[in-house]
C-alpha cells in the first residue's frame, strides 16, 4: 500500500507529441489520482508540444524541458529539491 511521509513522483519524458491515439492527459491524470503520485513532464528536444507537457504535469510548475538526454541530471536534482528537499546528486564545481 501507500505509505505516509512518503514522497510519491512519476516521471514522463518525451519528445511531446503523442502518436498512441488517446488523450495522454486523462491517463495521466488517471495515473495521478490512483497512485497519490506528483507527475513531472519533461520534454526532451526541440520540438515540444508544451501543451502536451502541460496536459500529462500534474502542476505546471512540473513542466521541464531539456535539448538533450546528458541534461537530465540537472532536472533530476531540480525534481528532487522539489519533492524531497535535497538534490540527488551533488555535482563537483557546480
Amino acid at each position: 500500500g501507500l505509505q505516509e511521509g512518503v514522497s510519491r513522483v512519476a516521471l514522463v519524458l518525451t519528445d511531446g507529441n503523442s502518436n498512441c491515439g488517446a488523450s495522454v492527459g486523462v491517463e495521466s491524470s488517471n495515473f495521478a489520482h490512483v497512485t497519490k503520485a506528483s507527475v513531472f513532464a519533461v520534454g526532451i528536444g526541440y520540438a515540444i508540444n508544451n501543451a502536451e507537457l502541460l496536459s500529462i504535469a500534474s502542476d505546471r510548475n512540473y513542466v521541464m524541458h531539456v535539448s538533450n538526454y546528458l541534461e537530465l541530471t540537472t532536472i533530476i536534482n531540480t525534481i528532487t529539491v522539489q519533492t524531497c528537499g535535497i538534490p540527488a546528486f551533488v555535482l563537483p564545481n557546480v
